[in-house]
């Protein structure tokens, strides 16, 4: 299935029209009417591509081509993107003469593309060309290769081209439009008259038909066109130039020559005038430039006087600066010491807060030892007490229990039964001892405790050693 944009690129060059004709013949003026029909011209992007390809080539004239021109790869990429281009897409019309060379591979790069080919009459284009400066001699055997290669392209191509008269095409615009639906292109007639039919002027024409008078190959290829062109209905009659049409031209020429020459006599007199008056401005600016040298010179005494008053007043305003700038350092040293003065006093105050605190915490302290140290004493006594109510509850059990051995050694229940009060008495008595022990440990953990605070407290403070 086709992309979108493929499918648009297939109806743009199945739309296409390509005409051209021989450079220089005057062809183009069968545009407008095509345009008048409904064909929009391509604009500024087609012709840049054929600028560019002609660049590449290096040929500057037209009219020096010779034989088809075949693009590389990288220019038929870039004609096939003309496609994409909203420009060229919705121009229908390209027109350019340099397509002369290219039909073929126009043809074969868009095989759906119609091609209209004007020729001009051996004897007009001629003349035309010759109102455009170019060599005659060149432009007749242009003139002869170009048609030749409408011709064999016509004929390889009879189903989608159309050799045409380009008079004949700009005077008959209907029979143009009903031509071209024989190659499946429908055009739109309009109402509009045809423009007048136009022809150089007498000189040209009979320079041209002189030029042109004894050559057998361009009547051939003259006759042999006008068998090959779509017939599209009477044109103006061509009738050869007459000498007195010739004279009055050259008479009309000459007379332009006479206005052109007055006119160069007045732009020369001017000239001296304005070289005259030139003259005196350069004079009349060099006495006014030996005015300004004494002008200057004292203008430059006076500036070096300025110079010394305005060095002199720098100086005294660098000094100024300095002074200023001294008296800020100063000021600002003096608020920064008065900063530090500020702060060791406030340091100082309080020092004197903490050590006034430190002693009292000393103080309290020191009372509380004396508490701590009355209450070991007496857990201490305690623990002796307890220790004395146990030793004192082990030696009596002792001797219930050897006493109750040596008087009833028979009786084996009241015995075990002694022995398990005996056992639990013991078991009490060790949990005792347990306890006290573990009271006693307390007690020395904490009098360690107290005595590492109150060695703390007892040494005097680092400030009071420095005192």
């Amino acid at each position: 299935m086709k992309s979108q944009l493929a499918i648009k690129q297939n109806d743009a060059y199945m739309n296409i029209v390509i005409t051209t004709g021989c450079p220089d013949s005057g062809w183009e003026t069968s545009l407008p009417t095509l345009q008048q029909l409904g064909l929009k011209k391509s604009g500024h992007t087609f012709s840049k591509w054929c600028d560019e390809l002609f660049q590449e080539t290096s040929i500057t004239d037209p009219l020096q081509l010779n034989q088809p021109l075949q693009p590389n790869s990288a220019q038929t990429k870039k004609a096939i993107d003309l496609l994409s281009d909203e420009e060229v897409s919705n121009s229908l019309l390209w027109a350019d003469s340099r397509n002369l060379w290219l039909l073929n591979f126009w043809a074969t790069t868009f095989p759906h593309a119609n091609f209209l080919l004007f020729y001009t009459r051996a004897e007009s284009a001629l003349a035309y060309a010759l109102q455009q400066k170019a060599d005659p001699e060149q432009f007749i055997e242009a003139w002869q290769a170009a048609n030749q290669q409408l011709l064999c392209f016509q004929r390889r191509n009879r189903h989608r081209s159309l050799l045409l008269d380009a008079e004949a095409a700009t005077q008959h615009p209907a029979a143009l439009a009903k031509a071209c639906q024989r190659i499946g292109l429908q055009l739109q007639p309009t109402d509009t008259p045809p423009p007048p039919s136009t022809s150089a002027p007498a000189l040209e024409r009979l320079l041209a038909s002189q030029l042109l008078h004894k050559q057998p190959t361009i009547q051939n290829l003259q006759m042999e066109l006008e068998a090959s062109t779509q017939p599209l209905g009477e044109t103006t009659a061509h009738n050869p130039p007459q000498a007195i049409e010739a004279y009055h031209s050259y008479q009309q020429w000459q007379a332009q020559i006479e206005q052109l020459t007055a006119r160069e006599k007045e732009q020369a007199k001017l000239a001296t005038e304005q070289q005259t008056q030139l003259t005196q401005a350069k004079q009349t600016y060099k006495a006014l430039e030996a005015a300004n040298k004494e002008t200057e010179q004292e203008n430059e005494l006076l500036l070096l006087q300025l110079h010394q008053v305005q060095e002199e007043l720098e100086t005294i305003f660098m000094q100024k600066q300095q002074l200023e700038q001294t008296n800020k350092e100063q000021s600002t040293q003096l608020k920064q010491r008065q900063q530090e003065n500020e702060q060791l006093l406030l340091q100082l105050h309080q020092a004197q807060e903490e050590l006034k605190t430190a002693l009292l915490q000393k103080k309290q302290l020191k009372q509380t030892q004396e508490k701590q140290e009355t209450q070991l004493k007496q857990r201490q006594q305690e623990l002796d007490a307890a220790q004395k109510r146990s030793q004192q509850q082990l030696e009596q059990l002792t001797k219930e229990k050897r006493a109750a051995v040596n008087k009833n050694i028979e009786q084996t229940q009241a015995q075990q039964k002694t022995k398990e009060r005996l056992e639990a008495a013991n078991k009490e008595i060790e949990q005792e001892n347990e306890l006290l022990l573990l009271q006693l440990h307390q007690i020395q953990e904490e009098l360690e405790q107290y005595f590492i605070k109150y060695q703390a407290l007892t040494q005097p403070p680092e400030n009071e050693q420095e005192t």
